[in-house]
């Protein structure tokens, strides 16, 4: 028997629930790579870019330290952030104290420091923050998941143009129809199944 768990309101939208878990799982590909390897390389991105900021004397260096400092701070977290910060205000210290560089730079090194810390440190903690959160829903989306596939009883989720848009385990079962390929499909192309397994009931 079918029973509904209210409208998605067009949650996964027309492209139905199947491609959408493609598509996050496309999306975990890329965030799957963590630990040593994405150390590894954000730590060559600061040291490579740094030096190439400090060793030209065309842009403002700080212009140009503070917006790597950000990307390793979304991309890498809290950390690595601190890290890159470390890498960048070393690399600022000893170009302003032995390098050609810039003169505001030598003068306001402190401000500099202080500016990087203070931009690159708080968006470091917040990415990582979103990080756990992300992780926490998507391990509650897979735990309801789990049960829902554990009834005997479809239990689906329809959007507001009568498509399916959230099957459960079940679905397969009783129909014989695959969950991929029902997911965004009208309604209509189902009641037959759905009236043959009530009257079976």
């Amino acid at each position: 028997m079918a029973t509904p768990t209210g409208t998605a309101g067009g949650r996964y939208g027309t492209c139905g629930k199947g491609a959408a878990r493609r598509a996050r799982g496309r999306l975990r590909g890329w965030t799957r790579i963590d630990g040593p390897r994405l150390t590894i390389a954000l730590m060559a991105v600061t040291v490579l870019g740094t030096a190439a900021i400090f060793s030209q004397s065309v842009f403002p260096a700080a212009c140009l330290a503070l917006p790597l400092a950000v990307l390793v701070a979304v991309a890498g977290g809290l950390r690595r952030a601190v890290a890159a910060v470390a890498i960048i205000a070393a690399t600022a210290f000893f170009a302003a104290r032995f390098g050609d560089v810039q003169t505001a730079l030598q003068s306001s090194f402190g401000v500099f420091c202080f500016l990087l810390a203070v931009t690159a440190l708080p968006l470091a903690a917040w990415a990582d923050r979103a990080r756990r959160d992300r992780a926490d829903l998507a391990a509650a989306r897979d735990e309801s998941q789990r049960l829902r596939d554990t009834i005997d009883e479809v239990i689906f989720e329809i959007d507001c143009k009568g498509r399916w848009s959230s099957l459960n385990a079940a679905w397969e079962r009783i129909t014989g129809a695959s969950r991929e390929e029902s997911l965004g499909r009208p309604v209509e192309d189902f009641l037959e199944a759905l009236e043959c397994d009530a009257e079976r009931e």
